[in-house]
């Protein structure tokens, strides 16, 4: 058994153990619940035997401490589940890099990659000279030009990863107005005979209400016709019937001379294809429709605008030969579907599969037409392990870490539910007013609704992965685009972003155990100690960050892009606090702006207001709550839980420590071949040697035997002697306490009794005892 299975069986050991002992604490809830005991997290014991009980006589953990080892139980399952595929493994950004340098990064024209790509015509260009040579290639891509078998252009362009499906293009439009400016229609009605159709309205996402499955509301949502007939693309001939699964129709590959031919899967600004077949003499039959559906696609944010792109849209699937791809693409420019006045988005998206590293990738690159002119390229490239946990449960091929992370994963959620059913009881037991005055059980809740919503999305996700395990690497009949299997991608990748907000949640949650240490709590004390009084100033904040990018929106929000609207001038105010300020694109030279005055003038006045005053406020106000926390801290009274806490602790830390020492004393025993008698070797290490000496040279004068550590055992009886004293007086003056609390509760039960046979006389009530006050000094 290597290092990697013996920890991988360390940590599965440790969650099991963790799951064992939330188990024995909910079962444990539930049956002084039913029983109606008193339930608290502290001690369950009664008042007169816990104050008999020393110190001495505890055996175990505190109860504190052992909810701190549980804890710790539940973060290592939790790191182990979340990092120990992902910790020393790069593949991810490996497959995320490669697709970006290769569809994002290749110049399709001179110094224009796709993020630099700003005319509509690129776009074309783009699709046939980078991405359709890169996903359906025909030859090799090491420059021999050797053509591809039918099983290796199943490939991508690089060779590595498989393609699944076919390559969707997918576009959103705008409905044209229908009433225009009245300026525009004095033209005695030419104006808006000829050029009415051709004003289309700006895009608007779906808002708070999200997706649904009808259209926008001012989208356009109808299909798109065309009478076009090609020969070189069979979609728009008469009676076509697409081609059957997985077969390679013949291509018109470029004919190699002398073993040589120029590649056409390396992008290009005019791309190779057959010229176009045309049919002059036969009438026109045929023709093809793009119809407008809402397909169960994973929606887009755009990453720069900030639109919400829903999955609805007039779809078309290219084929998946190079050469019927590229004339269709020709096809659809020149019909004008790809890109017209009304498109306002244009979605490029494609599935692929690496067998190296078991990883799926989806691939979706959107440009975006604004009524403006504007033209603004975003892309998403993901890359998930998205049939790993299936993977390890069915043992196909799985490595044991894999397997052992697979079960690490079941238990990690069943704690989750533990610590669920924990909490509820906690809040039924102390009632929500209560429990939410404390922020760190507001800070579990949230931890424990992101994790169920994480589960919730992970059994989904797990649920259609076992379901689809066999055909998950098959397309449809035809070669479409795998809808269920991007929004899977895109699932999976949503649990793993709810996972990175737990990290910090699961983290923080630590501080809630650990606050039974005074020195550890200070982090927590301190902040709550200074949420009141940090409110004001962060209004205060807020409302110079609303002022100043109010005002830069107004005065730079035609030329530059942090300040077009309110939510980027928002983001680049939040820049600026941590001194992330552009100075020289408001102030020139390097940008030719309308007045560089009023930006020097903005600019300055924000950083003096911000930083200089503001956030001086919110450092002098922590650091007055942490004065407060070190001062209530060194007059703190330690209770009984938190004496056993830091002695617990304490024992844990030292454990490593005695370890090592009594190894080494069994060593050094084992080495001299009899007992040594290590204590008497800690007492003279602190006798001091010129004091040896002189009971040496008494030794050697007198003939006496003196011992070196007399005074030292002496010492020690004497202390051993007090100490005993001391607990005689206090268990006397304990039972004093005792015998005269029991002599109190007789005499106030014949006082009692006393004032019933009184109350039946008629005969006043007899005062009870009252101790008498002491007396101060004068």
């Amino acid at each position: 058994m290597g290092f990697l299975e013996a920890f991988s069986l360390a940590l599965i050991l440790i969650a099991f153990g963790t799951v064992m002992a939330l188990f024995w604490r909910v079962l444990n809830k539930i049956f002084r619940a039913i029983e109606h005991h008193h339930d608290d997290d502290k001690h369950l014991e009664d008042e007169e035997s816990s104050d008999e009980e020393d110190e001495e006589q505890r055996k175990g953990f505190s109860a504190p401490f052992w909810d701190f080892l549980i804890y710790l139980g539940f973060l290592a399952t939790f790191v182990a589940v979340v990092y120990a595929l992902r910790g020393g493994v790069s593949a991810p950004y490996d497959m995320h890099l490669g697709l970006e340098d290769w569809f994002t990064g290749n110049e399709f024209h001179y110094n224009v990659p796709f993020s630099g790509l700003n005319l509509r015509d690129q776009v074309y260009t783009w699709l046939s000279a980078v991405v359709v040579p890169g996903v359906l290639p025909i030859v090799r891509n090491d420059g021999s030009g050797i053509e591809l078998g039918c099983v290796d252009r199943l490939t991508l362009g690089d060779g590595q990863s498989l393609r699944v499906g076919a390559i969707r293009l997918r576009k959103i439009s705008s409905q044209f107005k229908v009433k225009v400016t009245d300026y525009l229609e004095d033209d005695k009605g030419a104006w808006k005979r000829e050029y009415l159709p051709r004003v289309y309205s700006d895009y608007v996402g779906p808002g708070i209400m999200g997706c649904s499955s009808s259209a926008l509301t001012n989208e356009n949502h109808s299909d798109f016709r065309s009478t076009t007939v090609r020969g070189d693309v069979p979609r728009t001939l008469p009676g076509y019937e697409k081609a059957p699964h997985r077969t390679c129709p013949p291509t018109a590959a470029p004919a190699t001379v002398n073993g040589t031919a120029a590649p056409t899967s390396v992008p290009s600004p005019s791309p190779t294809r057959p010229p176009t077949v045309k049919v002059p003499t036969a009438p026109k039959m045929g023709g093809y429709s793009i119809k407008w559906r809402n397909t169960d696609e994973p929606a887009y944010k755009s990453k720069i605008t900030g639109n919400y792109y829903c999955s609805n849209g007039q779809v078309w699937d290219l084929s998946t030969n190079q050469t019927t791809a590229l004339a269709e693409l020709e096809m659809l420019r020149d019909d004008d579907w790809l890109i017209d006045d009304g498109t306002r988005a244009l979605l490029t998206e494609f599935v692929l599969y690496n067998p190296g590293t078991a990883l799926f990738g989806l691939f979706r690159g959107v440009v975006e037409f604004h009524p403006a002119g504007a033209v603004v390229p975003t892309f998403d490239i993901l890359a998930v392990d998205l049939a790993g946990t299936t993977i390890a449960w069915k043992n196909d091929g799985a490595k044991m870490d894999q397997r052992i992370c697979a079960y690490l994963e079941v238990m990690l959620y069943l704690q989750v539910l533990c610590y669920i059913v924990l909490e509820i009881k906690a809040i039924k037991q102390l009632g929500w007013h209560t429990y939410r005055k404390q922020y760190i059980s507001l800070l579990t809740c949230i931890n424990l609704l992101s994790f169920l919503v994480a589960l919730c999305y992970r059994l989904i996700n797990l649920k259609w992965v076992f379901g689809n395990y066999r055909d998950i690497l098959r397309t449809v009949d035809h070669d479409e685009y795998p809808e269920e299997l991007a929004k899977q991608i895109v699932v999976y990748k949503t649990v793993d972003q709810l996972n990175a907000v737990n990290a910090i949640l699961s983290f923080f949650r630590l501080f809630k155990y650990l606050r039974a240490n005074p020195g550890l709590a200070q982090l927590s004390d301190t902040i709550y100690l200074a949420t009141m009084e940090l409110g004001p100033v962060m209004l205060i904040l807020i409302v110079c960050m609303v002022a100043y990018a109010a005002a830069l929106q107004i005065a730079f929000g035609q030329e530059l892009f942090d300040y077009s609207n309110m939510p980027n001038a928002m983001q680049s105010m939040t820049r600026a606090i941590v001194g992330d300020f552009d100075f020289t694109v408001l102030m020139g030279p390097g940008r030719a702006v309308t007045n560089n005055t009023i930006g020097m003038c903005l600019c300055v006045s924000y950083v003096v207001v911000t930083q200089f005053v503001v956030l001086s406020m919110l450092l002098a106000i922590l650091d007055h709550a942490y004065e407060d926390v070190r001062e209530e801290l060194q007059h703190k009274v330690i209770d009984e839980d938190t004496k056993h806490f830091n002695e617990d602790f304490a024992w844990v830390v030292r454990s490593p420590v005695t370890g090592l020492d009594y190894l080494m004393r069994q060593v050094v025993q084992f080495s001299s071949g009899t007992s040594v008698d290590f204590g008497k070797l800690r007492e003279r290490r602190r006798v001091d040697p010129a004091m040896l000496h002189v009971l040496k040279f008494e030794k050697m004068a007198t003939g006496t035997d003196h011992d070196a550590t007399a005074e030292q055992a002496k010492i020690k009886a004497e202390r051993e002697a007090a100490i005993a004293r001391a607990k005689a007086r206090r268990a006397m003056h304990e039972h004093c306490r005792d015998t005269l609390r029991h002599a109190i509760a007789q005499l106030d039960e014949c006082i009692d009794t006393q004032n019933e046979s009184a109350r039946a006389l008629g005969v006043a009530k007899v005062k009870k005892y009252e101790p008498p006050e002491e007396e101060e000094d004068g």
